[in-house]
């Protein structure tokens, strides 16, 4: 069903990762962010693990990359959209959407 894509950001990211891939194409892995869908289009489990951050929290990677916190380590969105606008990779995104670090997706 469409609403098994919702992601569970108190999930690990290795699940979260898992089920980016499933996903797709139907029903897609997506989130919340200001009221509108974000879809997570392509993601990876982070190797390195250590964030003080809430799950759902977007963090700015070392490398000017798009994290997101979870319960246990750090999912790397790599490919996104946003409801109304077309598929772009974390970089693109952030040069049009660098509000989105510090918020906590979902809500």
């Amino acid at each position: 069903k469409r609403e098994d894509g919702e992601i569970d950001w108190g999930q690990d990211a290795a699940r979260i990762a898992r089920q980016v891939r499933a996903y797709q194409p139907w029903p897609g892995a997506f989130t919340r962010w200001r009221g509108k869908l974000l879809k997570v289009l392509e993601a990876a489990e982070l190797a390195v693990h250590g964030t003080d951050a809430p799950p759902g929290q977007v963090i700015a990677l070392p490398k000017g990359g798009l994290g997101v916190a979870t319960a246990h380590g750090t999912l790397e969105v790599r490919r996104l959209q946003l409801e109304g606008s077309r598929a772009s990779d974390e970089a693109e995104f952030l040069r049009g959407h660098a509000d989105i670090i510090g918020a906590v997706l979902g809500r």
